[in-house]
């Protein structure tokens, strides 16, 4: 696992394409000043503060550790997980989810889009799942005792 500043440049360019994003667009996303992100992304500040970078990666939806070094984490079985952890509730339980749900999604400040700055990036997102599959499984364990 190499570092390459170029590379680096090169991950967050192409990220920015993918989800037709300007440089303003990231900063507002970002919290980054606007000159701030322009001279991480133009080559003129050879090592950004970490900080920035977890900051861009979390605008971007991805891990710091794909924008550093291109390591991608496997997510391929959020969906399963997810599905797992819902399919591990009774009847009501299911109800409830699905009824919070329709809740959420009835506001759109829940909703994503582009310009929310609330995004949370895939890694939080699947630690939080992989964290409440957890405490599902611990809690059917203390219950069936």
């Amino acid at each position: 696992m190499n570092y390459s500043h170029i590379e680096m440049l090169n991950r967050i360019k192409k990220i920015k394409k993918q989800k037709n994003l300007s440089n303003e667009t990231l900063s507002k996303l970002s919290g980054i000043p606007f000159s701030t992100l322009s001279k991480i992304l133009s080559g003129n500040t050879r090592d950004p503060q970490i900080s920035n970078i977890i900051r861009i990666s979390r605008a971007l939806g991805v891990s710091a550790d794909y924008i550093i070094f291109g390591n991608e984490l496997d997510n391929s079985n959020e969906n399963e997980l997810l599905l797992n952890l819902f399919n591990s509730f009774n009847c009501i339980g299911k109800q409830k989810i699905l009824d919070y749900m329709a809740d959420l999604q009835s506001n759109s400040k829940y909703i994503f889009d582009e310009h929310n700055n609330n995004i949370c990036s895939s890694d939080e997102l699947y630690q939080s799942i992989r964290d409440l599959d957890v405490i599902s499984k611990t809690a059917k364990s203390i219950y069936k005792k």
